[in-house]
């Protein structure tokens, strides 16, 4: 299952990230990995409470591997960090597609 998400990182296009705290490191090394060798992955981060709570984990787990701006507000609830989009919504208006993902 690991070398089958590490591949799906390394191939994506988009990468979407719900309900997690980005402490695992082997999922982490994944995202890292597809950060190095991949240019246009894009990470989309769907949780309320990012800010609060995984802003900082997020970008010094990151950053170092790619230039992050500094954040900016797209619309309303999301927010851009470079090629990662963070989506200030709760997972319930994921399922019922409230959500209108960024394709910048």
């Amino acid at each position: 299952m690991q070398a089958s998400f590490d591949r799906d990182c390394f191939l994506a296009d988009n990468l979407i990230v719900i309900g997690y705290s980005f402490s695992d490191e082997h999922i982490n090394e994944c995202i890292r990995i597809a950060l190095l060798y991949n240019s246009q992955l894009k990470i989309h981060i769907i949780d309320c409470g990012f800010e609060n709570d995984l802003a900082l984990k997020y970008l010094s787990e990151f950053t170092k591997l790619k230039s992050h701006q500094k954040p900016k507000n797209i619309k309303e609830n999301i927010i851009s960090l470079g090629n990662t989009f963070v989506y200030k919504y709760k997972f319930k208006d994921f399922l019922s597609n409230k959500i209108e993902f960024v394709n910048e």
